[in-house]
């Protein structure tokens, strides 16, 4: 890849600058938010964790695991180290958060609220809760996520304003999920589709 300049990509293809961020430090713990709940979700979830991961990722169109055959999503929800959670506000599921553990690093895989439950403050509480769960895993010492230019644009502030810093940068090149039949014509958009 050029250090500078411009590169042409086909159509049907997106390219965005993955920021890479962490922490090494656990955050004084939060007050418990009883207005806020986890639930956490296994295989027998399949249903409810695709449900929540299209309300989410949706408009930023997240694709790793619309790739996943569902027997690899329900491995994976049924994984020892991986723990994945409905977010739960006024009795209805209105977020979803994942991490994995792996030797002491702790990987916030997934994070988000659906588009109604966002600008409210939720997003706060709603991370210390997923930041306690990982720090509470044994052995934890280091927390990290990655966003890029798809997601929210208020994605980056807000992780480095819970605490998370940059560490490394990468561009990413995929085939445009809308092209592929992931998700429909008109998700994504603030995401041009040629």
């Amino acid at each position: 890849m050029p250090i500078e300049g411009m590169t042409d990509l086909p159509r049907d293809v997106l390219a965005c600058v993955v920021t890479y961020l962490e922490t090494t430090e656990r955050p004084a713990p939060a007050s418990p938010d009883p207005e806020i709940t986890f639930e956490r979700l296994l295989g027998r979830d399949h249903a409810r964790f695709h449900a929540l991961f299209l309300a989410v990722g949706t408009p930023w169109l997240w694709t790793d695991r619309l790739r996943m055959s569902e027997a690899e999503q329900i491995a994976r929800l049924d994984a020892p180290n991986v723990f994945a959670f409905a977010v739960v506000h006024a009795g209805r599921d209105i977020g979803l958060a994942e991490i994995e553990a792996v030797e002491g690093d702790v990987e916030i895989v997934y994070f988000g609220l659906a588009g109604d439950a966002t600008g409210r403050g939720l997003g706060r509480r709603t991370m210390n809760a997923t930041l306690d769960r990982a720090w509470s895993l044994p052995q934890t010492r280091r927390v990290w996520l990655h966003t890029c230019t798809l997601d929210h644009p208020a994605a980056l502030g807000f992780y480095a304003a819970m605490g998370f810093r940059p560490y490394k940068r990468a561009v990413e090149i995929f085939r445009d999920p809308r092209a592929l039949g992931l998700h429909p014509p008109d998700a994504g958009p603030t995401i041009p589709r040629l």
